[in-house]
């Protein structure tokens, strides 16, 4: 894997992007109005500025993120620098999802494109900006904190279908970070276009307050 040096998205044109209702397009507002960081969840409030931020470098993508197929959604990762990653995702036609969306016209569901871009960052989120020094993916109560939980979307726009037997590309980039609220926007590309583009926020928290009060031993049962 190499490092993304620049911007992911920079010399990038998103004028084609179609109006909202209100007539306005997402890049007609002001950065501060786009990724305003969303602060109200107290359990974000759980981690502390000052854990500091370990690395970690894993050969697979499952040694990264918790989740599990059918659900996880990333291949294969191509590159992750300091502030921004590119994965990889093959949509096979095996996926559950498509055998009911729809019949006879299999086409992936925005909300998985979605969920593409927050698995991507959650890769990033652990390889990067990680609390903790010894994290284990494969362990469901090892890891003190869960990264990457998703807390708000705004600004999505789909501009193509996804059927089986694509490839498409995923870049994510850090926008802005404020103590353990991260800022990200993110793009899908399929045979080099783009088809979908999102901003959206992710969280670090207490693995505890994920957890709720499922029972350890039917958790364990459902891994």
């Amino acid at each position: 894997m190499g490092n993304a040096q620049n911007s992911l998205f920079s010399g990038q044109d998103f004028s084609a992007v179609p109006p909202g209702p209100d007539g306005m397009r997402d890049d007609d507002l002001p950065a501060e109005a786009m990724m305003q960081p969303f602060r109200s969840i107290s359990c974000c409030r759980e981690i502390s500025m000052s854990l500091p931020d370990h690395h970690h470098h894993f050969a697979r993508v499952e040694d990264y993120l918790h989740h599990r197929a059918p659900y996880l959604m990333v291949s294969g990762i191509d590159e992750i620098g300091d502030r921004s990653i590119q994965t990889t995702t093959h949509v096979s036609e095996d996926m559950d999802f498509l055998r009911g969306h729809f019949p006879g016209a299999p086409i992936v569901p925005g909300a998985m494109l979605q969920e593409v871009t927050t698995q991507s960052a959650g890769i990033l989120l652990a390889a990067r900006f990680n609390p903790m020094e010894q994290f284990n993916t494969h362990d469901p109560f090892f890891n003190q904190y869960a990264l990457g939980v998703l807390i708000r979307v705004k600004g999505a726009r789909f501009r193509g279908f996804v059927r089986p037997g694509d490839v498409l590309t995923t870049e994510v980039e850090l926008i802005e970070r404020v103590e353990d609220i991260f800022d990200f926007q993110g793009r899908i590309l399929n045979r080099g276009k783009v088809v979908m583009s999102n901003c959206f926020q992710l969280a670090n928290i207490l693995s505890s307050t994920l957890q709720g009060n499922t029972p350890r031993a039917a958790a364990e049962a459902s891994v």
